[in-house]
């Protein structure tokens, strides 16, 4: 088996993605589950992490080995695979049965120690057109600042300070950082890596003033994360200029990019996929922005608000990308099966976002719990019908 090979590592996103839906499901269910032994919030901690570090981690390595390296980053890329599954195998019962303890956060630094690994085979990228690299360095020192987030944990757990404002700032200092760095860049660098070369004269510079936007918006809008504790004026208004920046520099890449025809030589469910993470991103973008208004701080900070603005990046924006490139790649074989799994899991998105959006607004319907996990089940099997098409040979859709 090639431990290199990017098949194997989409397959294993996949599979983490299959295994996040399960568990999602069981915490939609778990009003109605014998759960003796078992804690919400740990099996929620364990839900998220599986989805972020198992299918978007394992993801990215995929894209890295078959867009950025070359031949002789594969002995490292299969040392880091094998980190990686390792972490996750240990990680996600850990956080399962214990939550935060001194083992999940171990295990979690390890898996951070085999991406940051990754992201330093990345910093040069040999095949990367040069704004794609650009791009990408930007997200690696994201990854390498968030980074800090997890090795404070203990630190601040040894002073007292578990569930404490510190303590939760640092979770979130983590998350903005994959969200707002990491995710994001790596994400558009690989856009940028399929559409750079085929673009007109102006676009590097056009992609490199919409990249200092975005990098300045994505520092700026970690005041986001503390509006939950009501700052005062001046760490509201940082928030929204981060917002606004990152809304310029999102809108000055796309109409560089559409004058550069994006969709070319590629089929319409791979258009549509990237149509969605598109529209989800720029909706999520608006929405940073409006959440630093006071007026509606209430609405902003209601926890079913929370979980759809999470929703709506990583699975409404991050994974139809994800889901494209493994299309165009080659790793998912297009039919009726993976379609029909992949708009299943886009409409149980939609579903679940409606749901969370009217509980926040104070129009949710009777038997809210019970139409919550049916809004889930979409998701877990369209995760199985992707799982059943992953291709260990790929083909490629697109080029």
């Amino acid at each position: 088996m090639d431990l290199a090979a990017p098949t194997l590592a989409f397959r294993a996103a996949l599979v983490a993605l299959f295994g996040a839906a399960l568990l999602g499901v069981g915490l939609r269910a778990f009003p109605w589950l014998s759960a003796e032994g078992f804690d919400y919030r740990n099996i929620l901690h364990a839900h998220s992490h599986l989805a972020l570090l198992g299918w978007v981690g394992n993801a990215f390595l995929a894209l890295a080995a078959a867009l950025f390296l070359d031949a002789s980053a594969r002995p490292a890329l299969a040392r880091i695979f094998i980190i990686l599954q390792i972490a996750l195998l240990g990680m996600v019962p850990s956080f399962a049965l214990s939550g935060y303890s001194a083992v999940s956060i171990a295990l979690s630094t390890l898996h951070l120690g085999g991406t940051v690994w990754l992201a330093l085979l990345l910093w040069r990228a040999p095949r990367a057109h040069p704004i794609a690299r650009a791009f990408l360095r930007a997200g690696i020192v994201w990854l390498f600042a968030c980074g800090l987030g997890p090795l404070a944990l203990a630190p601040l757990a040894a002073l007292g300070l578990r569930g404490e404002p510190p303590y939760q700032l640092a979770l979130y200092f983590y998350l903005h950082g994959l969200a707002n760095g990491w995710f994001t860049f790596f994400l558009l660098a690989a856009g940028l890596q399929h559409l750079a070369p085929r673009a007109d004269a102006a676009f590097p510079s056009e992609a490199r003033r919409a990249l200092a936007w975005l990098l300045t918006g994505s520092v700026l809008t970690y005041a986001q994360s503390t509006l939950w504790l009501d700052p005062p004026a001046p760490v509201r208004f940082v928030a929204a200029l981060g917002g606004l920046a990152q809304l310029v520099g999102a809108f000055l890449l796309a109409r560089a990019a559409l004058r550069s025809r994006p969709f070319f030589v590629t089929t319409r469910w791979i258009r549509l996929l990237l149509v969605v993470a598109t529209g989800a991103w720029a909706l999520k973008l608006l929405l940073q922005l409006l959440a630093a208004l006071p007026v509606l701080a209430p609405l902003a900070n209601h926890p079913f608000v929370i979980i759809a603005f999470l929703h709506l990046f990583f699975l409404g924006s991050v994974t139809p990308a994800l889901f494209a490139a493994g299309f165009a790649q080659g790793w998912c074989r297009l039919g009726l099966a993976s379609t029909g799994g992949g708009t299943l899991f886009l409409g149980g998105i939609l579903a679940s976002e409606l749901l969370l959006v009217a509980v926040a607004l104070g129009r949710a319907p009777t038997a809210l719990p019970l139409w919550l996990l049916l809004s889930t089940l979409p998701l877990l099997l369209g995760a199985s019908a992707l799982l059943s098409s992953s291709a260990l040979r790929p083909r490629l859709v697109s080029s």
